[in-house]
């Protein structure tokens, strides 16, 4: 039984990222060689599927910290969600469906990485109210106002639009309000940091904690 589940494991792969075409057979990160398989143009890092004995947290802070290892020596590079696995024999029939997408999306965060801005206060954020004519409407309202910017980050908006490529965003939680996603060109980082510190002031009594550089978690296309 050991010996079958320790086959049906290699039969899958936990990918970590996906890089342009050329890299080599293996890289090496953590200590670790991931494989580096060719799809068309499209580089797919990726290791054998194991069953080691840690927890989620565990295994999301090793990807996470393989990934940050990984993009500090490749670039462009997209970082697979957590916990994308696919059957070694279906890469090629999974991915090539979405080159094009991937080839797109590898040239957009080429020489850029993430900074993860949250914004954090006692009170929701200001959202607007209509009546609801239907459930559909006040369905599709509810979704595009999630993804809206909130007026009361419009300073620090403002103050970094310079900077940032590209944005996306996700509605917070609890004291957390809404977290921004902003893609910015390496070079541009500290200068990126120092415009939003200046911009604190005027989202009180709000704040916003920013982090990174990352590589691009929030910039990776659906792809499986």
């Amino acid at each position: 039984m050991a010996e079958r589940r320790k086959s049906r494991a290699g039969d899958e792969l936990d990918v970590y990222a996906l890089a342009a075409t050329p890299l080599p057979r293996h890289v090496h990160a953590m200590g670790a060689a991931p494989r580096v398989l060719r799809v068309g143009p499209i580089a797919v890092i990726a290791a054998p599927t194991g069953m080691p004995d840690v927890s989620i947290e565990d295994a999301l802070r090793r990807q996470h910290a393989m990934v940050t290892a990984l993009a500090e020596q490749i670039d462009p590079l997209l970082p697979a969600r957590f916990g994308s696995r696919i059957p070694a024999g279906r890469l090629g029939a999974t991915l090539r469906p979405s080159v094009p997408v991937l080839l797109k999306a590898l040239e957009h965060v080429r020489g850029r990485r993430q900074m993860t801005v949250r914004v954090i206060g006692p009170r929701p954020l200001t959202m607007p109210r209509h009546p609801a004519t239907s459930g559909t409407a006040y369905l599709t309202r509810r979704r595009s106002a999630a993804l809206a910017l909130p007026p009361e980050l419009a300073p620090l908006s403002t103050a970094v639009q310079p900077f940032v490529v590209d944005q996306r965003m996700q509605p917070g939680r609890a004291a957390v309000r809404a977290t921004l996603f902003h893609l910015v060109r390496r070079e541009d980082v500290a200068a990126y940091r120092r415009a939003l510190e200046a911009a604190l002031p005027a989202i009180s009594p709000w704040s916003a904690v920013a982090t990174g550089p990352w590589p691009p978690f929030a910039f990776t296309p659906a792809f499986a």
